[in-house]
């Protein structure tokens, strides 16, 4: 099956999407996007909301070549038929020891148009 690495590569932050996983098929089930948070970090203003997953699409078709061209088409593909969710996990850490992962709040359904650049 698929297996999401994240082609766009540079700096320690700000990567787009951490995971994306499917429930189902890539082309017919529903597709995830998956942030993960650990210790005292949490998500940054407007991060998972729809306008940073768009941006993240087309910066996948932009800055991904071959590889993130191929993600931004599913995941666009799958935000046009409203099968694109998004879950976001934390794993609190106390005393240096993990707690239990719990999701942040209520997953997301991204049901957008999304338009990707020429070429993608």
């Amino acid at each position: 099956g698929l297996r999401w690495e994240n082609p766009v590569k540079g700096g320690s932050f700000d990567q787009g999407f951490d995971d994306v996983m499917f429930r189902g098929t890539a082309d017919k089930g529903e597709v995830w996007i998956v942030e993960y948070k650990g210790g005292g970090s949490r998500l940054a203003v407007g991060q998972m909301e729809p306008e940073w997953v768009l941006y993240n699409i087309r910066r996948l078709c932009l800055s991904g070549g071959t590889t993130g061209q191929y993600w931004a088409r599913l995941l666009a593909t799958a935000a046009n038929e409203g099968r694109l969710h998004g879950v976001a996990f934390s794993t609190p850490i106390k005393a240096g020891v993990p707690k239990k992962t719990k999701a942040i709040r209520a997953p997301w359904q991204y049901k957008m148009k999304v338009t990707l650049p020429q070429g993608c």
